[in-house]
């Protein structure tokens, strides 16, 4: 046991010797400080998302930085913005039915189920406000999507005509009972 625990800590402080000597290889060396300080800093991907200017942010909010998935620019986005306000849920949904037409969204539809959830359309986009009870105030998500592409209406070609020369035929029983299938070789005669 005294030896287990020997080898153990023998292991531990030489990884924390080798971790502690051991530089990053990709680091320069003091003499070449100059060429590091002409690097340039990392710039985030022209699509990013800063914040949402079409649609609006109730009173006393706080975007989610954990639940929030965007892509796109300011204006033209997809994706989910996860918020709480300090406002009750209705207040929150009363909000957004006033303001999202003053962004120039159009109100689809309206479910008023235990969570409170909005529908609206503007150009190629269609955005879902989903709103309920938080820990202080409301919950609220909102889902940026692109509007489906309305396909054409499928063209039905009319059925084949019923022909007699086909291998089977529904008729009734030979007992006149409920109708069965009948192969046509059992309905000529033999």
């Amino acid at each position: 046991m005294k030896r287990a625990l020997a080898v153990a800590v023998i292991v531990i402080l030489a990884a924390g010797l080798v971790a502690a000597c051991g530089g990053r290889s990709s680091d320069p060396p003091p003499s070449t400080a100059k060429a590091v300080e002409t690097r340039t800093a990392i710039t985030p991907p022209p699509m990013a998302v800063t914040r949402p200017v079409d649609i609006p942010m109730p009173p006393y909010h706080t975007l989610d930085l954990e639940r929030t998935v965007m892509v796109g620019n300011d204006t033209e986005w997809l994706g989910r913005a996860s918020l709480t306000a300090l406002i009750e849920p209705i207040g929150v949904w009363e909000f957004y039915r006033r303001e999202m037409p003053n962004h120039g969204w159009t109100e689809i539809s309206v479910s008023e189920s235990p969570n409170r959830v909005l529908f609206y359309q503007r150009g190629g986009r269609v955005a879902v406000v989903e709103v309920w009870p938080g820990p202080n105030g409301s919950r609220i998500e909102v889902w940026m999507n692109p509007r489906p592409v309305q396909a054409a209406p499928a063209v039905t070609a009319a059925p084949p005509p019923a022909t007699t020369d086909s291998p089977s035929s529904l008729s009734t029983a030979p007992d006149g009972s409920s109708p069965a299938l009948i192969e046509n070789e059992q309905l000529s005669p033999r």
